[in-house]
């Protein structure tokens, strides 16, 4: 079974493990308004080996099989960091 969660918050939603599981109802409440209102948006990033770790706790407790990381530069470079570190 497929299950899609979100994280919100951002990275700091990520460390603490703050989920969603997205069901149609849920989208129906957030449709026409874009994207960053149910994913909410902060400004920090995924630097130090505390970080990393972080996520890839998050990663393992939550039995992920994939994270989408959106945004622009900043989540580019949080986005290749994690790749790289989460092999």
């Amino acid at each position: 079974m497929l299950v899609t969660l979100e994280i919100s918050g951002g990275s700091d939603g990520l460390f603490a493990q703050k989920t969603l599981e997205i069901s149609d109802e849920i989208l129906l409440t957030y449709k026409n308004q874009g994207g960053y209102d149910i994913l909410g948006r902060t400004k920090d990033q995924i630097r130090t080996t505390e970080q990393v770790n972080a996520a890839l706790t998050t990663c393992n407790n939550l039995k992920l099989d994939g994270l989408v990381i959106i945004g622009g530069v900043t989540s580019n470079t949080d986005a290749a960091q994690l790749s790289r570190n989460l092999r």
